[in-house]
């Protein structure tokens, strides 16, 4: 005789917060390949090339900015940034699969990565508003809200009380 199958319900925060997760992942992965492909190509003329596809007045000052800003950038600082994007990458799709399958140790981690970016959005936030920044901002304080409240309701002496 079978036993019944038992279909285990999984938390619909953690899931949340794990597809944020993944998608923001694979997001990543996207730019760190971008920023690749610019390596050993002159970014000014990109920028310029742009700007003309876009309409954009070469006499705007922020074009103007962005060009030469874009021609001080070296292959060696695209190749770093694409190194700590993929790093990045890699950990938030360690936290996003990690959350997905429900691991103590990535709600941990989730809470203190997302916690430590809070300090640098509010600091963004208040520098210049931007609706982004505060999206992000609010989806970071309420997945460390929900993911700190997990953690409390889920320790062994809380369990003891309830």
């Amino acid at each position: 005789m079978k036993s019944p199958t038992h279909h285990r319900h999984h938390d619909v925060g953690l899931v949340l917060i794990a597809i944020i997760k993944l998608l923001y992942g694979v997001l990543l992965i996207a730019l760190g390949i971008a920023a690749l492909s610019l390596i050993h190509r002159d970014l000014a003329a990109i920028v310029t090339h742009w700007a003309d596809v876009l309409e954009i007045s070469s006499e705007n000052q922020r074009l103007q900015q962005l060009v030469v800003n874009a021609g001080l950038v070296r292959t060696n600082h695209l190749a770093w940034v694409s190194a700590i994007t993929f790093l990045y990458a890699a950990l938030s799709l360690a936290m996003g699969t990690g959350l997905l399958l429900e691991k103590r140790w990535a709600e941990y981690l989730t809470a203190i990565v997302n916690a430590s970016f809070i300090p640098f959005e509010i600091y963004e936030l208040v520098r210049h508003f931007r609706a982004t920044t505060l999206l992000v901002l609010t989806i970071n304080v309420v997945s460390v809200i929900y993911l700190v409240w997990k953690l409390i309701q889920s320790t062994p002496k809380s369990r003891a009380t309830n």
